[in-house]
């Protein structure tokens, strides 16, 4: 009988040859002004929240082809969809599916797109269920392309635990681990990626300076590493105060552009408030900043196109 089987097309480099990891590594920058000073693989691990407790409690009145029905349509899932979802334009070049199938993935690629691939198998899970109880954690760890990819699955599966033990709002696992970080996939991601798209276009619009992004991150070590140490909040004023200095938002546009941007990290670094979003955990203001920095690696301007 046929059966579904994840990850039958692998990325291909020229020739049709198989992608190494060094080829998915890189990113496909034409531009002659850029280059990437970051090359990493992300190696992603994924797997359904709570199935013992799902066959168990599942269903009113369990029976052998309901529980039979279930896992077929979980492993068509993971086994023959996810092969459409790696096939879009922005995967089929990224993503190896190394695993699929059951109710869990393993899966490497770019590092970027390995993030955005997770979120786009979420989303695409979420609407295949349509119940609030059938989630998925997922952990995503870097690696060099030469770093053994049995070592990434071990940091990878690590990751993926962190998201399942990851608690917020009386909401548990439902989470994705990326930089050594959970967050939750519904309340908390959305926040991470419109900051990270945020401090992306500021500091391409020199608006702040990737030397103040550094400074969020030193905060954040203290944050974490010193309970109770304030002293933190103390340099962020002081700081984001330098910044304001010589700014003169009542005369020009570009200041009062800085001013507004500087006033709203403020009000993130010692509010937790971001635009509509409240509550903001410190670890994701901290990811987001890291995601930027990597982006900003990854995909900056060459130094000698920056000097001109």
């Amino acid at each position: 009988p046929m059966r579904f089987f994840g990850g039958v097309q692998p990325p291909v480099a020229e020739k049709n040859t198989v992608k190494s990891f060094e080829q998915l590594a890189a990113p496909d920058n034409k531009d002659p002004d850029q280059e990437s000073s970051f090359h990493r693989i992300g190696v992603l691990r994924m797997d359904v929240d709570y199935l013992g407790k799902l066959f168990q409690q599942g269903f009113y009145n369990p029976s052998f082809s309901s529980l039979a029905t279930l896992s077929a349509q979980l492993d068509w899932f993971f086994s023959g969809y996810i092969n459409t979802i790696r096939a879009e334009e922005c995967f089929r070049d990224h993503i190896l599916m190394v695993y699929s199938g059951g109710d869990d993935l393993f899966a490497v690629g770019r590092w970027d797109k390995t993030v955005a691939f997770a979120h786009r198998v979420q989303q695409a899970f979420k609407e295949f269920t349509k119940r609030e109880d059938i989630t998925l954690s997922a952990g995503i760890a870097l690696i060099k392309p030469k770093f053994p990819i049995a070592k990434g699955a071990e940091l990878s599966e690590a990751a993926e635990k962190a998201a399942k033990n990851h608690a917020i709002f009386g909401l548990t696992k439902n989470a994705l681990c990326f930089l050594d970080i959970p967050v939750h996939w519904d309340k908390e991601f959305p926040i991470v990626c419109e900051l990270k798209q945020k401090f992306t276009e500021w500091i391409d619009n020199k608006i702040i300076t990737r030397g103040l992004l550094r400074k969020i991150l030193e905060y954040y070590l203290v944050y974490r590493d010193k309970p109770g140490d304030l002293s933190w909040k103390w340099h962020a004023a002081y700081t984001i105060g330098r910044y304001q200095e010589g700014l003169d938002p009542l005369k020009r546009a570009q200041d009062q552009t800085k001013w507004d941007v500087l006033c709203k990290l403020k009000k993130l670094l010692f509010c937790y408030q971001f635009d509509d979003y409240t509550g903001i955990r410190m670890d994701a203001v901290a990811l987001a900043a890291r995601w930027t920095e990597y982006h900003l690696r990854t995909f900056s301007k060459s130094k000698k196109n920056e000097q001109n």
